[in-house]
């Protein structure tokens, strides 16, 4: 998507008309210069809004005239690892920053490298983190590729929802903060 730089305010992910079994993957370098370092990954200020209702999406949700709060946010699963080899694929012994497949609405503040994982950005390395996500059910194959499936009828309920959230990495020295934590 693009070079390596500081970030200011980057588009990450941005798709358009998701569909049920929809997938992909992104793999983001982290790169630290000088001083050893702790990382953080937050979602913040989500929102999962309804745009209008759809014949089909009516069927699941009798209310959705009435409000605006989409269900992309726990239609949508994500799981993050850091990606040593950088191919999108989780390998045994990669270390999963999320434990399992999460729910969009799930993610919060992750610790990626800090005091809880027991990693650290290397200075003067690229650290690697990798995202999959699903419009569905989400598995990871014992080989670490990845299988998404729809949920059916019941993906009818997110026609027309979008989700946006801002993920912001933040960066401290490791040295002076040994027990730093992103939580």
């Amino acid at each position: 998507l693009f070079g390596a730089k500081n970030l200011e305010k980057e588009t990450f992910f941005k798709f358009n008309d998701v569909k049920p079994g929809d997938f992909g993957s992104n793999v983001i370098s982290l790169h630290v210069y000088n001083n050893e370092a702790f990382g953080c990954l937050t979602f913040d200020q989500k929102a999962d809004l309804e745009n209008g209702c759809s014949e089909a999406e009516k069927s699941y949700e009798a209310n959705c005239e009435t409000d605006d709060k989409g269900e992309l946010d726990s239609n949508i699963k994500m799981f993050i690892w850091n990606d040593k080899d950088h191919d999108a694929k989780y390998d045994a012994g990669e270390y999963k920053f999320t434990s399992s497949p999460m729910a969009l609405s799930d993610l919060k503040t992750i610790s990626l490298f800090d005091s809880n994982t027991a990693l650290i950005l290397a200075a003067n390395t690229t650290d690697y983190v990798s995202t999959y996500w699903c419009a569905g059910n989400l598995t990871i194959n014992e080989d670490g590729s990845f299988a998404c499936v729809e949920n059916g009828e019941a993906d009818n309920q997110y026609q027309s929802d979008s989700w946006t959230a801002d993920l912001i990495f933040n960066a401290v020295q490791k040295r002076h903060n040994e027990t730093y934590s992103c939580t």
